[in-house]
């Protein structure tokens, strides 16, 4: 016997709100970034509230300006982790 289809609708789905662009300036994303342990693609997305793609573009172009420092990658997951300035003090 096959089971009854069930009548009415689904209950539809809640997706998190993203957007397809940065509307926080770059200095506050670079400031959450920075305190992050790891950083990937998905973290920062996730942090920032906008869609990988936007998060992707954002850590490549903050690590070619030596912001954060590639790690390791597998497949099309990426690894980064933030560089810490460290300052130097006169004696």
């Amino acid at each position: 016997m096959s089971k009854p289809k069930k009548r009415g609708r689904e209950p539809e789905r809640v997706r998190a709100e993203t957007k397809p662009f940065l509307d926080i300036p770059i200095d506050e994303a670079v400031k959450i970034i920075k305190g992050m342990k790891v950083v990937t693609y998905y973290r920062v997305a996730s942090a920032l509230g906008v869609k990988v793609g936007v998060a992707k573009r954002l850590v490549d172009e903050l690590a070619r300006k030596g912001i954060v420092e590639y790690v390791v990658g597998v497949g099309r997951e990426r690894v980064f982790k933030p560089v810490i300035e460290e300052r130097v003090e006169a004696a």
